[in-house]
């Protein structure tokens, strides 16, 4: 579900916890909410591309190219498209798509470029180049409960399970 999907459930009392980002504001009152990890957006090109220079991009490079977003409408694509609009340019969408192995082989395929969340570009079953932004653009990755919840064992349970599998591997 979207953010704001996710946190009207939880207000309603159909689910315990909520995954979200903050990309796009959501309502956190009467919520409590601790991070899970901050993640780093990358653009993804396919893996021919070797005419940048080392280092993170500026996007207005890619302003002519072809583009692979999130579904319309989703908060990441709309965050995208700010990216993109604030390098000085709309992007041209040849696709949309929410199956994360699709974007990622249409890249391979050199269909056109993304932006991810560095977690999801760890896969070694696809072969694109993976560059930082400039400027960098990171995203934070939230648990949220309801404030009245936060102390049943099951909830307490469940987070510290999501809270160590978002730690990186080095750390656990």
């Amino acid at each position: 579900m979207e953010p704001f999907q996710s946190m009207a459930e939880l207000r309603a009392g159909r689910i315990d916890l909520a995954v979200i980002d903050d990309l796009h504001p959501v309502p956190t009152e009467e919520m409590i909410t601790s991070l899970l990890y901050e993640d780093e957006l990358v653009l993804c090109l396919p893996p021919d591309y070797d005419d940048l220079p080392p280092g993170p991009v500026n996007l207005s490079l890619f302003s002519s190219a072809a583009w692979i977003m999130d579904v319309r409408q989703s908060v990441f694509e709309i965050h995208v498209r700010k990216l993109c609009r604030a390098a000085g340019f709309d992007p041209r969408v040849v696709a949309n798509c929410s199956n994360l192995a699709v974007v990622l082989a249409m890249v391979e395929a050199g269909l056109g470029v993304t932006i991810l969340s560095k977690r999801h570009t760890l896969s070694k079953a696809f072969k694109f180049v993976a560059r930082s932004l400039d400027p960098i653009e990171s995203r934070k990755v939230l648990l949220a409960c309801r404030a009245s919840a936060q102390d049943s064992p099951l909830i307490s349970a469940v987070a510290g399970e999501l809270k160590e599998k978002s730690l990186p591997m080095y750390l656990r």
